[in-house]
């Protein structure tokens, strides 16, 4: 049975994999699209959704430039993150996508991080 979380997880992976892609492909798609509608439902903040999908109509093609491409990925990367955060699954996805060895551990210590004990963001 496939419960609530579990599609949260699976639409944030078809988001990672526009990370992976938005180099090379126009990821205007409507598996993302709608990925993007069913976590932007899910939540009250909505501006991590909107980034994503400027950063997404950005593309230019095979003859784009290397610097819009990589510009590209960083709003993509940035704007995944904080879609992870506010769908509450930021520090589990960070965990499980860190090469064993860095910082000595996998990922994060435990499910909150600094910034939502020390700030007050929510994870």
């Amino acid at each position: 049975m496939v419960g609530p979380r579990d599609e949260v997880v699976a639409a944030l992976a078809v988001l990672a994999q526009v990370k992976d892609r938005c180099r090379t492909e126009d990821m205007r798609t409507p598996d993302v699209l709608a990925a993007l509608v069913f976590l932007e439902s899910r939540v009250s903040v909505k501006w991590p959704f909107a980034q994503f999908r400027r950063a997404l109509v950005g593309y230019g093609g095979p003859d784009e430039t290397g610097a819009a491409k990589e510009g590209r990925w960083q709003v993509v990367n940035a704007s995944l993150n904080a879609v992870r955060r506010v769908s509450g699954l930021a520090a589990r996805a960070s965990r499980e996508s860190a090469p064993v060895g860095a910082l000595g551990v996998r990922g994060l210590a435990d499910e909150t991080s600094w910034t939502s004990r020390h700030c007050g963001w929510a994870s």
